[in-house]
């Protein structure tokens, strides 16, 4: 099945039109449903997974190698879009702690503000549910799920840390984070946060840490 397909028929699931159901209202989405909000995210991944956002040329075919590589059959390139299709799904979830009463992942306060506590790791448990029975191997699947959880790694939080570092400690700093996942955690961030103002400081950073070469040479650790 070809990616475009198989991303269709997930849209069309109705566990994720529920989405549209689904408004959140905070500092980075302003009365948005979760749907339209994947939607944005996803078409981003489609256009920045050519990786034309790059300028340095050599960065940018290291880039390009990189999402052209496999991981249980399926390129890294394709399992970033699902990703992007997949990494909030949870926000139309709810759950109960056995005592019967029914909470939502995603809540809402008493001023209308949303928020959706550890949707990163819940949606990552509930996106096997998309992906199952699409004729793609177990450890694709993982692979998937385990940027899904992740992809909080580089949080707002994380660039206003590493604000004032030289670009090589901060490239160095990365590779030991989101458990080696850290270019799609990376890569996911970047299309999830791409229009939201609380995060629009920390753009060039991570703009910069794609054209650095480093960022893809492969680290092993050893005694």
């Amino acid at each position: 099945m070809q990616i475009d397909e198989l991303i269709n028929k997930i849209k069309n699931v109705p566990k994720f039109l529920n989405l549209k159901k689904v408004i959140e209202n905070n500092q980075y989405h302003y009365n948005q449903s979760v749907y339209d909000h994947i939607l944005e995210v996803l078409e981003r991944a489609v256009n920045f997974s050519s990786g034309d956002f790059i300028e340095n040329e050599k960065a940018k075919r290291l880039f390009i190698e990189f999402t052209n590589q496999e991981i249980g059959e399926l390129k890294i390139k394709d399992s970033m879009l699902l990703t992007a299709l997949l990494h909030d799904v949870s926000k139309s979830a709810k759950y109960n702690d056995g005592d019967g009463k029914e909470q939502a992942v995603l809540k809402t306060d008493s001023n209308g503000k949303t928020e959706g506590q550890m949707h990163e790791y819940v949606s990552s448990l509930l996106a096997p549910q998309f992906l199952e029975d699409r004729g793609l191997s177990e450890e694709a699947v993982n692979h998937v799920c385990k940027v899904i959880k992740l992809h909080d790694a580089f949080d707002e939080d994380y660039f206003k840390m590493v604000l004032d570092w030289p670009i090589e400690q901060i490239v160095d700093n990365v590779k030991l984070r989101a458990e080696g996942v850290y270019i799609e955690a990376l890569f996911n961030i970047y299309c999830d946060c791409f229009t939201a103002k609380p995060f629009q400081f920390a753009l060039k950073t991570i703009e910069k840490i794609f054209e650095s070469p480093f960022l893809y040479s492969k680290r092993a650790f050893y005694f």
